[in-house]
């Protein structure tokens, strides 16, 4: 049989292996979402559940898990080394996750390090901060929006009203009803 441009043909191509609830397959030419598969290790438990590690020809890793699925790194690392990096040089790295939406991140300090800007979207939702020691923001610049709350100083009273939409700020204002000047 002549060798064709077309992977789907290529079943001569092929070799799979049995090893009991392991199997090896390679160069299978059954065209999935990423085209036909490079190489693949099923594993199948006495329970039924099974597990899936493989390569496509579009260059998709695909690593798939019926249960829980458990990455592990830095048993023997010390302090301050990297144990688990997910790196991803040109293109997003995204957690996604299903039935009710809920990402739960947990740790000691979680730190968010962003070099420009970091962005929170809550889109119709509250954004809800709870902090037992206290929440500080250091920052020359603190700026709101809101109409309404307890970070929200004298915005309905006449001072308010009437310096609202002018270049004199609110901390000014509330500087002249506690009978400060400037």
């Amino acid at each position: 049989m002549a060798h064709t441009n077309n992977p789907a043909n290529n079943w001569q191509d092929r070799q799979y292996e049995s090893f009991g609830r392991l199997r090896i397959d390679s160069g299978n030419p059954e065209l999935g979402n990423d085209g036909a598969s490079v190489y693949g290790l099923i594993a199948e438990g006495d329970s039924g559940n099974t597990s899936y590690l493989g390569m496509t020809e579009g260059g998709q890793y695909h690593i798939f898990n019926d249960k829980c699925f458990n990455i592990t790194g830095g048993v023997k690392s010390e302090g301050g080394q990297a144990a688990i990096n997910l790196i991803s040089p040109h293109g997003d790295i995204c957690i996604t996750c299903q039935q009710n939406g809920d990402v739960k991140i947990t740790g000691r300090n979680i730190i968010l390090d962003a070099t420009d800007t970091l962005t929170f979207d809550a889109n119709k939702c509250n954004f809800n901060v709870d902090g037992v020691g206290g929440i500080d923001f250091n920052t020359p610049r603190l700026h709101t929006t809101a109409k309404e709350g307890n970070l929200v100083r004298d915005v309905n009273s006449f001072m308010g009203v009437a310096f609202n939409g002018t270049k004199v700020g609110m901390d000014e204002v509330s500087s002249v009803l506690r009978g400060g000047f400037g």
